[in-house]
């Protein structure tokens, strides 16, 4: 098996975001638009579990049907190391104001 690529990701343009945040609102206009993980949480996947080599966003939902993203610690084969699992994101909506939904921040 090939090893995970710890490179992977690249920057996108501004354009491209807006191209690709836009043609998401217009397909799924009344599902989440973003979540957002504070940053010491992500330093902790990072820096606390042994061999973390990126991090995988997984998507569930709960008994609503409201979109959970889950941020997981992988390792080297891209392995989920266990109990690296995250779920305590800010989604938008319900927490944001109506002009962070039509923009994308600066």
């Amino acid at each position: 098996m090939k090893k995970f690529d710890r490179t992977v990701g690249s920057p996108i343009s501004r354009e491209e975001c807006k191209k690709l945040t836009d043609h998401y609102a217009k397909r799924f206009p009344h599902e989440t638009k973003f979540a957002i993980f504070g940053r010491d949480a992500i330093e902790k996947l990072l820096s606390e579990f042994k061999g973390c080599e990126g991090i995988k966003i997984t998507f569930g939902a709960n008994e609503e049907g409201q979109i959970k993203p889950i941020l997981s610690a992988v390792d080297a084969n891209a392995a989920t190391i266990a109990k690296s699992e995250l779920n305590a994101s800010v989604l938008c909506p319900p927490h944001c104001a109506s002009s962070e939904i039509e923009q994308l921040p600066e």
